[in-house]
């Protein structure tokens, strides 16, 4: 799956113009990347900006969730906080990116037992 495709079909569901959606995705990256530089130790933040594997995921997570205002930013928001600001690489050569999904996919209660433990 190419980022042209899920930036058309993300904008489409969207109803926003794909030159809309591709800015908001470079802002929140400059955002993150102004945040960073308010760190001493920056290690495990340079992953700021959205590659391949990061589009596939938001494309998953955009058509495997409901309907939500602010959706993408939702879903970038999680994004970065549940693993592209941690130093994990989704690079298919050093992560098993197949079985990664797979699990998720087969344990939907992940997420839910986790909001669970912290309210």
């Amino acid at each position: 799956m190419k980022i042209d495709f899920i930036i058309s079909n993300i904008s489409n569901s969207e109803n926003i113009t794909e030159e809309t959606l591709k800015n908001f995705i470079k802002s929140f990256e400059k955002y993150i990347k102004s945040e960073i530089k308010k760190y001493d130790d920056t290690s495990g933040l340079e992953d700021f900006k959205m590659n391949t594997y990061d589009y596939k995921i938001l494309y998953k997570l955009y058509f495997s969730t409901t309907p939500s205002p602010y959706k993408v930013h939702i879903l970038l928001l999680y994004m970065y906080s549940y693993y592209k600001l941690d130093g994990i690489t989704f690079n298919k050569n050093f992560f098993p990116l197949k079985l990664f999904f797979n699990f998720l996919s087969k344990n939907k209660n992940i997420h839910t037992d986790i909001i669970k433990m912290i309210e």
